[in-house]
């Protein structure tokens, strides 16, 4: 007797009452797995093999038993009636019917497509990629929707290593990784580990459940491939006086120290940090082997720094990104007026306003060519002051020679008038 089921019965289905539900039961536990929505199907299972294979509706009424192929549920053949039945060696689906209630559910036979023992060969096919070959066998599984098409069961079989990470300081650490197969092509390429490491085949996580997973290891693998974390920081000052450049950034002011710094995985046996003055890096300016080093910048111009490093015959390379940095053309005025003494905090300093000087000297005078102060850094200021004591309001002077970063000379001269309110 056949089942002729036209497939639109299954959005039916939803509308009928609750559909008798099923459980397997065989010597051999069988794994539920999760079913696609669009196969129509209620449930699905892999088992060992059919020793002790049975179905069973939970309805205390029983059902009648249907069972079809990879084609479809189109034309079910009736197999048995009752609370249970044994069910057929081999992949097949299977109806259980009680009234108008249907439930659909798919056995799949781990021995159609078994995974079979064998050994992991492993080939560096670039610096980047890891070709692994396995002997064994652990072919694409499936399972069949009402209508014959199929869906693939992920076997999750797991191939683990050691590699290396960077923390947030940009530190590498060993981690172990894990990756996931659904079944095995005959290569399975992966990043290439980035230590030397061990790496172990094993699975499916049927046979795991069942407790007798294959395995396979490879041992031995040094790393060819290299990594590295490059960082450079640019040391900016903090001065109110300092001029900022046009985009608003304090970076552009010279000079200006930056701080660069890198670590690398194992097979780095060559770095270097190269600053140039083309993103094409054919000017190379500064070549420098140590990984951690301080440059400070003193010319005008755009710069553009970079971190490389190679194992030891050079067949793999790392390039880090490239860093900009801009530094401006030179600025500096000088101001007229001051108040020391007058207001706490409210103009009470001479100060230049400036940009990328690399040179600075100031002399301040009274009329009577005393020298009262001398200034060496363009950050700092006069308060006023000639021995600890604030000066008379009235007329000074200052000198300023100074150099700036694009090799524009000042001399500057003039007069700085102290005002003081009566008190």
């Amino acid at each position: 007797m056949r089942l002729t089921i036209v497939y639109i019965s299954i959005i039916i289905i939803t509308s009928l009452k609750a559909a008798a539900d099923v459980r397997l039961s065989a010597t051999v536990p069988p794994v539920e797995i999760e079913v696609q929505p669009s196969s129509g199907l209620n449930h699905a299972w892999v088992t060992d093999g059919s020793d002790g294979l049975s179905a069973t509706a939970t309805s205390p009424e029983g059902a009648v038993w249907y069972m079809f192929g990879v084609d479809g549920a189109s034309e079910a053949t009736r197999i048995g009636q009752g609370a249970s039945i044994s069910l057929r060696s081999g992949s097949h689906g299977y109806i259980a019917e009680e009234g108008d209630s249907r439930t659909f559910f798919w056995v799949t036979d781990w021995n159609d497509t078994p995974m079979t023992r064998g050994e992991l060969h492993t080939t560096l096919s670039d610096c980047a990629t890891l070709e692994l070959a396995y002997t064994g066998a652990a072919p694409r599984m499936t399972y069949h929707g009402i209508n014959g098409r199929p869906f693939e069961i992920d076997r999750r079989i797991t191939l683990s290593y050691l590699n290396l990470e960077a923390d947030e300081e940009g530190n590498f650490a060993k981690r172990e990784t894990v990756e996931s197969f659904p079944y095995l092509h005959e290569v399975i390429a992966i990043d290439a580990p980035l230590c030397a490491t061990t790496l172990t085949l094993r699975g499916d996580r049927f046979l795991t459940q069942w407790q007798r997973s294959v395995e396979a290891v490879e041992s031995g693998f040094t790393p060819t491939a290299v990594a590295a974390s490059a960082t450079m920081k640019l040391n900016t000052r903090d001065v109110a006086n300092e001029q900022t450049t046009d985009d608003g950034a304090t970076a552009g002011s010279a000079p200006l120290e930056a701080t660069f710094t890198a670590s690398t995985t194992e097979a780095a046996t060559f770095t270097e940090w190269q600053i140039a003055t083309d993103d094409e890096f054919t000017d190379i300016i500064v070549s420098e082997t140590d990984p951690d080093f301080t440059y400070t910048f003193r010319e005008a111009g755009n710069f553009f720094a970079r971190f490389t490093a190679a194992n030891a015959d050079g067949s793999c390379l790392y390039v880090s990104d490239t860093y900009n940095v801009s530094i401006g053309e030179s600025r500096l005025s000088c101001p007229n007026a001051f108040s020391p003494g007058d207001s706490e905090g409210v103009n009470d300093e001479w100060k230049v306003s400036y940009r990328s000087l690399v040179e600075f000297e100031c002399h301040i005078f009274n009329r009577w060519g005393v020298r009262l102060a001398t200034l060496t850094d363009p950050s700092q200021g006069w308060d006023g002051r000639y021995k600890g004591r604030l000066v008379d309001p009235g007329a000074y002077y200052y000198v300023v020679k100074a150099r700036g970063a694009d090799g524009k000379s000042y001399n500057l001269g003039g007069d700085i008038n102290i005002i003081r309110r009566k008190r």
